[in-house]
């Protein structure tokens, strides 16, 4: 059975757990703007071992930065053991009801992710009282007063019109919204911003319309077009057109009232966000001074500089042989789900190939599923500004070395292989040097990180050869603790905070 996003209604009256779903998540049906064939299969359809979910399930991985996170009492509990009490907001009784309704997680910090407020589980409810409070508290009286005046019919059209994005957020048509987010900033430019002082249609007051048709209209557009700022254009810039609209003309409860609400809404999300870093920091700070420790054994043993710098040049030279390609997946993928597809059949021969890469070098290979749904769809959201194409590791494995001296091998046997092609990557994605600032980019910790493709006879053969691969090369120090000491556990827990 194949079903598009586009038809969801349809599948959704065929399952029910579907349309509860549906019912609960702001979040948009389509990826990209392109059709996500959702398929269900058999086993025998895909990789040995590996079965793709159904439908109702499938769809539910878009609410995965919401559904995925512990439940608001476990988190504060957990925090009140790793915080300081020097720490602010440190204070965390388990039955405090305030605390649990109040404690940061990722539906705070969603503002700050690359999908900004388009992410923001409340962003239909400030439309709807922008819409509501456009029609019911300056409009809609004044109208009743002067009902030939054309602006004020206009102006309660628009409150319908917020009022009709909050229906389509609320029900996960986000591409409608922003399309309609744009029209309604052209008339807001066009109507109030140019012709209303053109023509001196509202009197003395046209001044302040002017300022503010400009600054919503502009700020609105920015906020489709730059989602990745869309906190700042929409309710910091919105809310300093209204302070400004205030000062020009309209000093007033209204406009008041609207400048208060979203600087309020501003301050609020700030706040919270850096309430929530601080606690992100303080869970993964245990880890991260683990991970401090090991490095400064590492380079307090002998040669371990020497070490440093050859590992250095061999990441340097791969660097430089390196084929300059988008780090993105292929276009002939048609979907998300095609791409999972291609995944599912490279991922056995990908490990083959990396596993005697791991035996030539010395290193121990380390082989991990094709990257689940819900991860994905979260980064992809979080992280790829909605662009699954982005997804450079959905298959990845892990090698485990001794010493530097193996990984600056490996890294060099990846350059000479015919068979494997390396993509250029920033320094970034070498931790191992002392100018990488591991504890802030990374919680502490240190390994590399290597993009690749695997262009042999039989991924060309099957058309797989433009599937990118994740080869993370490790320090068996790094990778213990990563494993058995619960880093990573943490980092899980620190990313869903923080929305990345």
């Amino acid at each position: 059975m194949s079903v598009t996003f586009p038809d969801l209604a349809s599948a959704a009256a065929r399952a029910p757990a579907l349309s509860f779903v549906l019912l609960l998540t702001h979040q948009d049906p389509d990826i990209c703007r392109t059709p996500v064939h959702v398929t269900s299969r058999t086993p025998r359809e895909v990789a040995p071992g590996r079965a793709r979910r159904d439908i109702a399930s499938y769809i539910a991985t878009y609410i995965a930065h919401r559904r995925t996170r512990p439940s608001p009492r476990m988190r504060c509990t957990a925090a009140a053991r790793l915080l300081p009490a020097s720490v602010p907001h440190a204070r965390f009784p388990p039955t405090s009801r305030q605390t649990v309704l109040h404690f940061p997680c990722s539906t705070d910090s969603s503002l700050f992710s690359t999908s900004g407020i388009w992410l923001w589980p409340f962003a239909s409810t400030v439309f709807a009282s922008i819409g509501l409070f456009m029609v019911a508290a300056v409009f809609l009286p004044r109208l009743l007063i002067n009902p030939s005046n054309v602006y004020l019919q206009t102006g309660v059209i628009l409150g319908g019109l917020y009022i009709m994005m909050a229906a389509l957020l609320r029900f996960g048509r986000r591409s409608a919204t922003k399309v309609m987010m744009i029209f309604l900033g052209l008339v807001f430019i066009l109507g109030w911003g140019i012709l209303t002082p053109v023509r001196n249609a509202m009197g003395s007051t046209s001044a302040g319309w002017s300022v503010l048709g400009w600054g919503v209209g502009v700020f609105q557009i920015l906020t489709v077009l730059r989602p990745k700022q869309s906190f700042k254009w929409f309710l910091v810039g919105s809310g300093a057109t209204f302070i400004l609209s205030s000062i020009v003309r309209f000093a007033g409860p209204f406009m008041t009232s609207l400048a208060s609400m979203f600087m309020f809404l501003s301050t609020k999300a700030v706040l919270k966000y850096r309430d929530a870093v601080i606690l992100a920091d303080a869970m993964t700070r245990e880890d991260a001074n683990a991970y401090a420790q090991i490095w400064k054994v590492k380079l307090a043993a002998p040669g371990a500089r020497e070490s440093l710098e050859q590992l250095k040049q061999a990441w340097d030279e791969t660097m430089a042989a390196a084929a300059h390609f988008s780090k993105k997946q292929p276009r002939k993928f048609g979907s998300i789900e095609e791409l999972f597809l291609a995944a599912d059949r490279l991922n056995s021969y990908f490990h083959l190939k990396m596993e005697a890469h791991a035996r030539a070098h010395g290193g121990k290979f380390k082989g991990a599923p094709v990257k689940n749904e819900d991860r994905a769809l979260q980064k992809i959201y979080r992280s790829y500004q909605e662009d699954w194409r982005r997804c450079s590791d959905l298959n990845r494995c892990a090698i485990v070395f001794d010493s530097f001296e193996g990984i600056a091998k490996a890294l060099r046997g990846l350059a000479l292989d015919p068979e494997v092609v390396v993509l250029k990557v920033g320094d970034e994605k070498m931790r191992l040097s002392e100018r990488y600032d591991a504890e802030a980019l990374s919680a502490g910790y240190r390994d590399v990180q290597v993009c690749i493709r695997i262009r042999a006879a039989w991924t060309l053969e099957q058309g797989l050869d433009g599937v990118l691969c994740e080869v993370q090369l490790h320090d068996k120090m790094y990778f213990a603790r990563k494993s058995l000491g619960g880093g990573h556990k943490s980092y899980v827990q620190r990313r869903n905070m923080l929305a990345q």
